[in-house]
């Protein structure tokens, strides 16, 4: 088989403390080599400076392709993806790798159209921690919090965050997938890594996230507070593409492009928007307009991909999220969402079958939808009474001027 040329051309250091042998510190190594795959295809087996359990290469705009870089450290190998969390636009990031186990030679192989280009391999050494906690996913009728992996247990051994935390309102919970490590298990090891690379690579304060859900169901609490007026859901986070305000990060560790997500995982996710809608007062099947309630409608349930020109978080658990508002929805304390400045917004009420409109004078134009958004009933409700024949629940539109629309959830009584 004919392969394309390869050589170095630049070794330099950057991030933290470089301290190879020395496993108990963290480092972290860019090493850029020249690709000339003049026939379309090519190998490189690159080796890092020091050990490492983590990697990365770093392209040019529009050379990472789905399918035409893999690599391999040992028996394993992953397909490189994109890293759609990326702050620069001008190359293109793989999805950091994490190594169930250390190397210290990386395969590089190339398949696709002739090409000629300088590439960075970023090595990363996160000590692993000699033991680590897990919780089981609880499957609870309440709406209390989850369990929580604190900073304290997985952050142990690594450099602190940069200080400065601030505080936003939710009004989106953003669901995310980490777009790597896929079978993996040793989910404190895969946050410290991403912990690592966010901050050293990436050059963020902290993490990205307010937290991580694992496969076997632990959460993670990501994005440090800092401060005791700051809660952990309502960190400012790095994750929705410069459009963080008013939004709640969670992402999902591994690639749910084509698999599945697992159960325990998802179990685990509901429990926490659970808690998060019945703390904050948020209708899961309700929507906001964002950036600062000056943009496009965006769901308060919603995915990466909904606000941000991304496939995060794959095809497979974006494809979920309608039965994730269902499974949360018991803990929604509300049954309208406002999106305008009068507290004293219009509202639906339902009771025995009979549709009455509060807190106008005026009638107003509504529709009734299932869950799904099939459309069950549409005309305009008043203060006085009329029949509604419906079951419940159902999502409801209320279209008090051509700029407002209020979206709610509607239980009968």
């Amino acid at each position: 088989m004919k392969r394309g040329c390869f050589f170095a051309l630049t070794v330099f250091f950057s991030g933290i403390t470089v301290a190879s042998p020395d496993r108990d510190t963290a480092a972290v190594w860019k090493l850029q080599v020249r690709i000339n795959a003049t026939s379309g295809q090519a190998s490189l087996p690159i080796a890092s400076p020091g050990i490492f359990n983590a990697v990365a290469i770093k392209l040019p705009s529009g050379a990472l392709q789905s399918g035409n870089w893999t690599c391999a450290a040992g028996k394993r190998h992953t397909t490189l993806t994109r890293d759609e969390h990326a702050p620069n636009t001008s190359s293109d990031l793989s999805n950091l790798w994490v190594l169930s186990q250390p190397d210290s030679l990386l395969s590089l192989e190339y398949r696709g159209q002739p090409l000629t280009a300088e590439i960075t391999a970023i090595f990363l050494w996160v000590p692993p921690l000699s033991e680590t906690q897990h919780m089981s996913a609880e499957k609870r009728a309440d709406c209390s919090a989850p369990g929580l992996i604190s900073q304290s247990v997985w952050r142990s051994g690594l450099p602190a965050p940069v200080p400065g935390r601030s505080a936003t309102p939710t009004h989106h919970c953003i669901i995310h997938h980490s777009g790597e490590n896929n079978g993996d298990t040793n989910y404190t090891q895969i946050v410290r890594s991403y912990y690592t690379y966010h901050t050293t690579v990436n050059g963020w304060d902290d993490i990205g996230y307010n937290y991580l859900v694992a496969a076997n169901g632990t959460v993670y609490a990501g994005r440090d507070p800092e401060k005791a007026g700051i809660r952990q859901d309502n960190v400012l986070g790095a994750h929705f593409c410069g459009k963080n305000n008013f939004t709640m990060g969670v992402c999902v560790i591994g690639n749910f492009s084509s698999a599945q997500p697992d159960s325990l995982a998802i179990q685990s996710l509901e429990k926490l928007l659970a808690w998060k809608i019945h703390q904050d007062t948020l209708n899961p099947y309700g929507q906001f307009k964002h950036p600062d309630n000056a943009g496009s409608w965006l769901d308060v349930i919603a995915g990466h991909r909904q606000g941000c020109a991304t496939e995060c978080p794959g095809d497979k658990l974006f494809a979920r999220i309608p039965a994730i508002r269902d499974a949360i929805a018991p803990c929604a304390l509300v049954t309208a969402v406002y999106t305008g400045s009068n507290n004293q917004q219009p509202q639906l009420k339902w009771t025995q079958g009979h549709l009455k409109l509060l807190n106008s004078d005026t009638p107003l134009q509504a529709e009734l939808t299932d869950p799904a958004g099939r459309l069950l009933w549409k005309g305009r409700v008043a203060a006085s009474p009329q029949l509604v024949p419906l079951a419940g629940p159902v999502i409801y539109r209320l279209s008090v001027t051509p700029s407002l629309v209020l979206s709610g959830w509607l239980i009968p009584e």
